[in-house]
């Protein structure tokens, strides 16, 4: 059996089997390795949850994670000694590291002298998010796959060697329809809703929508929206784990929108919420139009005019809403699994 160490933040969350942030696509991969028979170890990159914390329950560690501020120098060193002395007792066949935005080059430098195979997974651009350590990293990669095939100009000039696009996926086992009771129906049902952390460009975007039922779940907004502003009695909370399918499954429309630092790949959110099987439109990007078919199986919008116009109609065809959120969940589910994310990866190592 083939081993593989699995480099991740959150990387607690496997060993309790848990998911507190969806879309890091940790435990996710973990089972999916085990499913493709690879003796899968995990090692963490919880800083915060650095020593005793990483061990205690995940509330406590959702606590510190979220209030406490920075991590001492004193113990980088030995931080990254303990990574790098876990994966020299593992001796694993390939390290698959998911983002990677807190490894220091010296340490992938490291790593990349004790294992052939070294495996970046990365989602965004590291230039637009600021990731410098992902940047000075990528020559020890020996393989890097990335969302958006327009990145590989930029990957080749920071001295990648083999570069792959894969799109991303859903994990089935937990973006699934479900059941809800009537309390989460009244706890998590809008008619529009929304998943993902505030920005100002979203704020001013989901100011336009006040007028309908709209819920927006995620970190920072009760914090950066004014209670002077009607989008403020809109905001639901904070959402973690599996709140987010009981929210799309309790959702008619989930409005998706990307953030700036991707070009042409799809973000978790357009998996999730077709695994959920629930009716989605979608600001437009290159890839959406690769997955889906337009009208068919997925409903895009070109700006909020449009966007309003779309929602009215949608809110009053039920039948032609739920048949093309079905099609989209039957698409995402033929190819775009994480067993086939992870299958293809391997693919590319043989």
């Amino acid at each position: 059996m083939k081993k593989i160490s699995l480099v991740t933040s959150f990387g607690h969350n496997i060993f309790k089997s848990k998911i507190i942030i969806p879309g890091m696509g940790n435990h996710s991969f973990y089972r999916a390795f085990k499913r493709m028979n690879y003796e899968v170890s995990p090692i963490s990159l919880d800083k915060k949850g650095f020593n005793i914390l990483h061990n205690i329950s995940p509330y406590v560690w959702r606590f510190f994670y979220y209030h406490v501020v920075g991590f001492p120098k004193r113990d980088k060193e030995r931080f990254y000694k303990r990574i790098i002395d876990r994966i020299k007792r593992l001796d694993p066949d390939m390290v698959f590291v998911i983002v990677g935005e807190q490894l220091e080059s010296e340490v992938v430098k490291k790593i990349s002298q004790i294992v052939p195979k070294i495996i970046l997974w990365i989602g965004l651009d590291p230039e637009k998010v600021g990731w410098d350590n992902v940047i000075a990293s990528i020559p020890y990669y020996s393989h890097i796959f990335i969302v958006d095939p327009d990145w590989t100009p930029k990957f080749e000039k920071w001295g990648a060697k083999n570069i792959f696009q894969q799109d991303l996926g859903v994990d089935e086992e937990i973006f699934k329809p479900v059941e809800l009771s009537r309390k989460e129906r009244d706890k998590y049902a809008n008619a529009l809703s929304f998943v993902g952390q505030w920005s100002k460009g979203r704020e001013e975007f989901f100011s336009e929508l006040v007028d309908f039922d709209l819920g927006l779940w995620g970190k920072n907004w009760k914090k950066k929206v004014s209670e002077k502003n009607p989008l403020y009695e809109k905001i639901r909370g904070e959402a973690f784990g599996r709140d987010i399918p009981k929210i799309y499954n309790a959702s008619k429309i989930v409005i998706n929108r990307h953030t700036p630092f991707t070009d042409y790949g799809i973000n978790m959110r357009t998996y999730e919420a077709a695994g959920c099987g629930t009716f989605q439109l979608v600001d437009k990007k290159k890839g959406i139009l690769k997955l889906f078919k337009e009208g068919e199986s997925i409903v895009i919008y070109n700006n909020v005019t449009d966007l309003k116009k779309k929602i009215k109609y949608y809110l009053k065809n039920d039948i032609e809403r739920e048949n093309i959120a079905d099609r989209s969940r039957q698409r995402v589910l033929k190819d775009h699994k994480y067993i086939d994310i992870v299958r293809n990866i391997t693919k590319r190592m043989e």
